[in-house]
C-alpha cells in the first residue's frame, strides 16, 4: 500500500477483464421455460384419474343433470378444464436449439 492506495495484482485485473469479455451482451435466444415443472406428476395423475372417471361413469345408472352428464362427470369436466393449460404445455413441441448461423 502506497499513500493509502491499494494496488491490485496484475493477475486479478486480467481475470476480471476476461470474465467481463466472456459475457455475451446479445444473447442469441430467449430462455425457454421447462416443459415439466415441480408438481406436474400430481397434475398428470389428476388428469388421468378425472378422464377415467368421466368415461367410466357413463355405465353407472344414476340421474343425468345436464347434457347427459351426471354431477361427478361435471366435476371431472371442470377439473379437466382447470388443468387444460398444463396439458397444452406438456403437449407443445420441444424447443429447438438456436442455430448459430441464423
Amino acid at each position: 500500500m502506497k499513500n493509502g492506495v491499494v494496488i491490485l495484482s496484475e493477475a486479478v485485473t486480467k481475470r476480471s477483464e476476461v470474465t467481463a469479455q466472456s459475457k455475451d451482451p446479445y444473447p442469441r435466444h430467449e430462455p425457454v421455460p421447462p416443459r415439466f415443472l415441480p408438481g406436474d406428476a400430481f397434475k398428470l395423475f389428476m388428469v388421468a384419474y378425472m378422464s377415467f372417471r368421466l368415461l367410466c361413469d357413463f355405465i353407472k345408472p344414476y340421474p343425468r343433470i345436464f347434457l347427459g352428464l351426471g354431477g361427478i362427470q361435471w366435476a371431472c369436466v371442470l377439473i379437466l378444464l382447470y388443468y387444460s393449460r398444463d396439458v397444452t404445455r406438456w403437449l407443445r413441441p420441444a424447443p429447438r436449439a438456436a442455430n448459430a448461423l441464423s
